[in-house]
């Protein structure tokens, strides 16, 4: 793992850096991160609206969809 590049934000490869590097992942481990499941769309694309609007704007859209790629439990019906 490279490492160096992330201890150069805390202040480089030394005692000082590494200090930075381990408080700020330790305050961040003790506060409540927001899910990225919470934004899920349609149950398929995770991001912002406007990623989303453009995935299915270019992408989606004019897709057919795929039979084999259906779920479980829209295949039970």
């Amino acid at each position: 793992m490279c490492y160096r590049d992330v201890l150069d934000y805390m202040g480089g490869d030394n005692k000082y850096g590494r200090k930075g590097y381990r408080e700020f992942v330790e305050e961040r481990l003790m506060t409540d991160i927001e899910s990225p499941f919470d934004d899920i769309k349609g149950h398929v694309v995770l991001g912002e609206s406007g990623f989303v609007d453009w995935l299915y704007e270019s992408v989606l859209k004019n897709s057919k969809p795929d039979k084999t790629e259906q779920s479980k439990s829209r295949a039970s019906l």
